[in-house]
């Protein structure tokens, strides 16, 4: 037994401090992959929320087949799309600045800028099954195998998705 299994039986069982662990464990995670999905802070921070009240709700109806990683990925994947499409009705995703990392000279801060935004405009013009697989892969260094649970998608069309993907990425970088 894992220690998200301890924690979700603890949970189950009544212990409150157990869920929070569950919180502090996997926020960052799904914050991040929401971000990276959305391009949106907000609407990242508001995925989040959504996720843990699903896995606050629904705890009960994990069945453990697979990780309870997967499980929660899956879940923040299915919110990620439903607020992309919603955002594909009504609006555009607000840019948010990227952060500056500290650099030596203006020029490579200057550089270092213009190369996430031109990554982040390319993630943003990636069909959401090509990005989602594409995020999962580099960013949270999930398998294939993983990645198909997560989408409930076949391994081979993980791998496909996440090819032609990072083909467009290269290709709008200019490598």
């Amino acid at each position: 037994m894992n220690d998200d299994t301890l924690l979700i039986d603890k949970f189950l069982e009544g212990d409150d401090t157990a869920f929070e662990k569950l919180i502090e464990k996997y926020r960052r995670m799904i914050y991040g992959l929401s971000y990276r999905m959305l391009g949106s802070a907000e609407f990242a921070e508001d995925v989040t929320q959504q996720v843990f009240i699903k896995v606050f709700q629904n705890v009960s109806k994990f069945k453990r087949k697979s990780s309870f990683k997967t499980w929660i990925y899956a879940i923040t994947m299915n919110e990620c799309r439903a607020t992309y499409r919603k955002l594909s009705k009504d609006t555009e995703a607000s840019d948010d600045v990227l952060p500056a990392d500290d650099r030596d000279t203006p020029e490579e801060t200057y550089t270092l800028e213009e190369s996430k935004k031109i990554l982040k405009d390319a993630m943003g013009k990636l069909p959401f099954k090509q990005k989602a697989v594409v995020a999962l892969r580099i960013n949270e260094e999930l398998s294939f195998k993983e990645i198909s649970r997560t989408m409930g998608i076949s391994v081979n069309a993980a791998k496909v998705n996440f090819q032609h993907g990072f083909n467009k990425l290269k290709e709008a970088i200019g490598s």
